[in-house]
């Protein structure tokens, strides 16, 4: 079992659109510089959540997003 981390998460009209876990710091310095910006009309939250343990197919990356909506209880998911 993983360790929950925080999950950056875009949603846009319901949907969401985008995620990054963000990385716990190394000897207090911050392993990422960069992050999540949201445009305009969409939100930016930020949840716990344990990572998948692989995201290599379609049907993968579906079941996070559905993971995280069902966390943000958003109604929509991302779907193309």
């Amino acid at each position: 079992m993983t360790k929950a981390q925080r999950l950056l998460v875009i949603t846009e009209n319901g949907r969401v659109v985008g995620t990054q876990f963000i990385s716990p710091p190394v000897n207090g310095v911050p392993s990422v510089s960069v992050g999540l910006q949201c445009g305009p009309g969409q939100g930016l939250h930020e949840i716990e959540m344990e990572p998948p343990t692989a995201l290599r197919t379609l049907e993968q990356f579906h079941q996070f997003h559905e993971d995280v909506a069902k966390k943000l209880g958003a109604e929509k998911l991302y779907r193309k």
